[in-house]
């Protein structure tokens, strides 16, 4: 008995495979844009109610707000920096030595309170991402 059509099934999985990659690709690329433009805008667009010091342009975040920017450094710092295959990205502070502050900022310290900017924008957005995921993969 000759076993016929195996060829046509490789391409096949290969066409599946090809397509499968791709949209998780797009997935990924969209996801990270998504995330870094959300936690900029946590840090450079909301509203801030902490104190208004005088030697500061703007008014403080409260505990709890995402920090409020004063010089711009820590929002400029957030890039989303993808995988050469684009299946995975980064999305955060890439160099932390020129904000070093930033850590202390998300997890807050002995004496000052989270100011969350990274985890606000995952939460907001992490159900969006897993069904897009969900749908490019067809699950």
């Amino acid at each position: 008995m000759a076993v016929t059509g195996v060829d046509d099934l490789l391409k096949d999985f290969d066409k599946i495979l090809k397509e499968s990659m791709q949209a998780v690709q797009a997935v990924t690329v969209a996801s990270a844009a998504t995330l870094e433009a959300e936690m900029k805008t946590n840090i450079l667009a909301r509203q801030k109610t902490g104190i208004k010091w005088p030697s500061l342009p703007n008014r403080s975040s409260a505990a709890g707000e995402s920090p409020a920017t004063q010089s711009g450094k820590l929002a400029r710092s957030i890039k989303a920096v993808l995988s050469a295959d684009k299946t995975e990205a980064f999305v955060g502070i890439h160099n932390t030595a020129q904000v070093p502050y930033a850590v202390w900022l998300e997890y807050g310290t002995r004496g000052i309170e989270p100011r969350p900017f990274v985890w606000p924008a995952l939460q907001k957005h992490k159900n969006k991402i897993i069904e897009d995921y969900k749908k490019a993969l067809k699950i």
